[in-house]
């Protein structure tokens, strides 16, 4: 989806990391030293060849990626990344396989949310030798954050990624829905509820929002949803360990958010199954859309100056957004 762990950061971060990780060639024993006058240039050392394993996300996502180790390749003569793109729906099943068969490449790139179970499996090494502390602290705290585990370094997010509603201008003003100025003039509960009731009586418009249940199963359900739960007061896990989550995904909080949430479907604002995945930006049969800042160019293509991005709005206490990379 939409969070990468793509460890090509710099030169010399990943000259040191792919051949810690990977090997250099061995040094051979020096011959015995020719006479100057039979001295032979010595031969060009090869380059050491490195996999990376990557999953089909994103045209956008892939174009960036095929970039940077092309760039990467260009300027120096000593690594070559070789990029190797798997499906992304078995991406994780056959990073396991190789992980069983001891057959794991040098890198990977993945979504956010595997790291954890990687590196509590054994599957990764820690970087915190390889990434000078200047190099470190210009990432954004949150991707340092979530590339932390056990009080180690694991990845390097290429970006961090952000959850928004994204919204139909045209159908706001006709309705004459308030459009929120910034974070801090978030729509409340009441506001929101107001807002969907008032575009859902426009023509044209089928239902309110498109929670992008298309995605499918899989890893949307905790990070697009998790941020509803969250602004009732609820979690998915109780944090003082993370080992249960007894009590808190299913505490009082967390029923009433979920609850709130299938009622969105029983009372028409949001459908369970959308026909495709431009309900919002292609059709326009739905005024908003609940998701991130990877459909920022098919939501401004469609669009273009119709498009509006919102912040979350608060459904509870304050607003709450998933961000992940």
């Amino acid at each position: 989806m939409k969070n990468k762990i793509l460890l090509l950061v710099s030169v010399s971060i990943v000259l040191s990391l792919l051949l810690a990780a990977c090997g250099a060639p061995a040094a051979e024993a020096p011959a015995a030293e020719a006479p100057a006058e039979e001295a032979e240039a010595p031969a060009a050392a090869e380059p050491v060849t490195v996999d990376v394993w990557f999953h089909s996300g994103k045209g956008e996502e892939r174009d960036v990626l095929d970039a940077q180790v092309t760039a990467f390749n260009e300027m120096q003569d000593e690594v070559f990344v070789n990029a190797i793109q798997l499906p992304e729906g078995s991406y994780n099943d056959q990073v396991n396989a190789a992980a069983l068969a001891n057959d794991l490449p040098c890198l990977l790139d993945f979504d956010g949310p595997f790291l954890y179970n990687y590196a509590w499996a054994g599957y990764l090494q820690p970087l915190d030798d390889f990434v000078p502390a200047d190099v470190k602290a210009d990432f954004l705290p949150s991707i340092i954050n979530q590339g932390t585990y056990g009080g180690k370094l694991y990845s390097l997010g290429t970006f961090d990624s952000g959850l928004s509603i994204w919204a139909n201008k045209a159908y706001l003003e006709e309705a004459g829905v308030r459009i929120p100025a910034g974070v801090d003039d978030a729509w409340t509960m009441d506001e929101f509820m107001a807002a969907m009731d008032a575009v859902m009586e426009l023509d044209g418009v089928e239902y309110a929002i498109d929670f992008k249940l298309n995605y499918g199963a899989g890893e949307w359900q905790s990070y697009g949803f998790s941020p509803i739960v969250q602004a009732f007061g609820g979690d998915l896990i109780d944090r003082s360990d993370y080992q249960s989550a007894d009590g808190v995904l299913n505490g009082p909080e967390s029923v009433a958010a979920l609850e709130w949430f299938q009622s969105l479907f029983e009372d028409g604002y949001a459908i369970a199954s959308p026909a495709g995945d431009d309900d919002f930006f292609g059709s326009k049969v739905a005024a908003m859309s609940w998701v991130g800042h990877w459909m920022y160019g098919p939501h401004t293509e469609g669009l273009g100056e119709d498009v509006v991005l919102l912040p979350m709005p608060k459904l509870g206490d304050k607003a709450v957004t998933s961000s992940v990379n």
